[in-house]
């Protein structure tokens, strides 16, 4: 990993998840609020040109942190005897991540036809604003092996106890994931993307101070 890389990387990792999620929560909790999907729209609708700036804002925050996770996992797989692991991430966080764009990039467009075709703006909406589903496992999977994938790279990450709490918290957020795709718990999906954005925070760190 050169300079430039482990530096974009490092960094990324270690803000954007922070910014990203501070605009979401605004989004959905301050804007939005607690209302049935059409209320929803319409209390974002009411400043749609500030808040797609805000969306588009979270939307590149995340490109770059999937950017960072690919790069950050395919160097973890080149660093190991056994690079399917690191591969496999690479791949998984990749996929979910590209599907959550796409949802990222309708709320956008929803908020474009909400003016003129109120009607199709929801539809959009409620498509593509489905929290749970096979993008949550496959997101899941993706933490579980990252966990695992990290322990088994020749240039481990220091110190060894910044080592074993990012591992450990993707293996714990990974199976959070997986759980409440099932089981629906608001407990539990607060400690998937919390515990992503934790330890994704964590992860930036490390690689901000590690020395290759």
């Amino acid at each position: 990993m050169n300079i430039s890389q482990k530096t974009f990387i490092g960094w990324s990792l270690a803000i954007l998840p922070i910014l990203t999620t501070v605009i979401w929560m605004y989004i959905w909790m301050g804007v939005g609020g607690d209302v049935d999907s059409a209320t929803f729209l319409d209390n974002i609708a009411e400043n749609a040109t500030i808040n797609k700036l805000l969306i588009s804002i979270a939307a590149v925050s995340f490109t770059f942190i999937v950017a960072s996770y690919v790069m950050f996992s395919r160097g973890v797989g080149a660093d190991s005897d056994n690079p399917f692991l690191g591969n496999l991430v690479a791949l998984l966080l990749l996929i979910s991540g590209t599907i959550n764009l796409v949802g990222m990039n309708a709320f956008v467009s929803a908020l474009s036809y909400h003016g003129t075709e109120p009607a199709e703006a929801l539809t959009v909406l409620i498509a593509n604003s489905g929290d749970l589903g096979v993008t949550d496992i496959i997101f899941g999977i993706g933490l579980l092996t990252l966990g695992r994938a990290i322990r088994d790279v020749k240039n481990k990450l220091e110190p060894a106890i910044l080592l074993n709490i990012v591992s450990f918290g993707f293996l714990i957020t990974g199976i959070a994931n997986i759980v409440n795709v099932f089981a629906m718990q608001d407990i539990l999906g607060m400690i998937s993307w919390f515990g992503f954005v934790i330890f994704t925070t964590l992860l930036g760190i490390a690689v901000i101070r590690s020395k290759s």
